[in-house]
Order: structure tokens, then C-alpha cells, then sequence
């Protein structure tokens, strides 16, 4: 069995169009796919390593954080869940 992680992305997850900006969740998916295209470049920043240091783990927490904290922010942009 090999060591090697597979990388090859997931062909549902391919996004190949364009929602209308008039679609209520536009704005989210925009933000999303931005989320998305950082952590594919984080990703990218950590391919040629096969150790760890901790200048490249500060790296990697330096590249995070914003993503983590925009993906926060999506969420609570969202509208609080409606009592059934």
C-alpha cells in the first residue's frame, strides 16, 4: 500500500458555471468558491514537503486563519435556523 495521498480532485466537486447574481444564495457561493481556490493554494504550499518544520507549519497557520475566519464569516451571514 502506498503512502501516497490521492489528490485528484472529486469531479462532483468541480464548479464549471456561473449562478446568477440574482440567486439568493449568490454572495455565499462566491465566498465559498474564494474559500475553496485559498485552500487549494495552501494545499499547493505544503505539496513539495514530505516533512514538517515549523517555519512551514507557521506557514500554514499564517494561510489558515484568514480562511478560517472567512469561512466564519459566511456562516454567520447566514439566517438563524427557523423553530419547525
Amino acid at each position: 500500500m502506498s503512502d501516497q495521498l490521492d489528490v485528484t480532485p472529486d469531479p462532483a466537486c468541480q464548479l464549471d458555471v456561473t449562478p446568477d447574481p440574482a440567486w439568493d444564495y449568490y454572495v455565499t457561493w462566491h465566498s465559498l468558491l474564494n474559500i475553496k481556490a485559498r485552500i487549494g493554494q495552501a494545499l499547493e504550499m505544503i505539496n513539495d514537503f514530505e516533512e514538517g518544520n515549523a517555519v512551514l507549519d507557521q506557514e500554514i497557520r499564517d494561510e489558515l486563519y484568514p480562511i478560517l475566519n472567512s469561512l466564519q464569516q459566511v456562516i454567520d451571514s447566514l439566517p438563524p435556523d427557523e423553530p419547525d
